[in-house]
């Protein structure tokens, strides 16, 4: 498989996962459907990845033709999010659904989100630490009482 050439030049840990997210937009439907899977053991399934690797994670984002919903977009964020190490840790331990809109929220609570636009990264940094900074002033000040 691909995947062994790479975990030879040392790009690709031993041990890593991959984390499928599948969208697609079916007219059948009435309406979307979002389902979270994780699998107890890591599982290999013959070309759902890339390379052939285990998956514990899946992701299914499907709904109708929408004018409103971008199901490309959402599977974006889903993948971008799943690539957060912490993130990851929360889901191999979350026992519910609640916990994982829990960590969502907690996720996307952390996440600074630029609109769309070309940014250099001397105009994204500046203003990245500058609410950094407020942010860090608030929670770190002393209660006043």
């Amino acid at each position: 498989h691909k995947l062994n050439r790479f975990l030879r030049a040392g790009s690709l840990p031993p041990d890593c996962e991959a984390a499928p997210v599948l969208v697609a937009k079916l007219d059948f439907l009435t309406k979307p459907l979002v389902a979270f899977i994780r699998l107890a053991d890591a599982q290999y399934f013959d070309d759902i990845t890339e390379y052939y690797m285990p998956v514990r994670f899946l992701f299914l984002v499907i709904g109708p033709h929408s004018d409103s919903v971008d199901y490309h977009e959402v599977g974006r964020s889903i993948a971008t999010i799943m690539s957060n190490q912490e993130f990851q840790q929360k889901m191999y331990s979350a026992s519910s659904k609640e916990e994982v809109l829990a960590e969502l929220n907690v996720f996307l609570n952390d996440s600074i989100v630029l609109p769309p636009g070309e940014y250099g990264a001397d105009h994204i940094l500046p203003k990245t630490l500058q609410v950094c900074s407020v942010e860090y002033v608030e929670l770190c000040e002393p209660e006043r009482g």
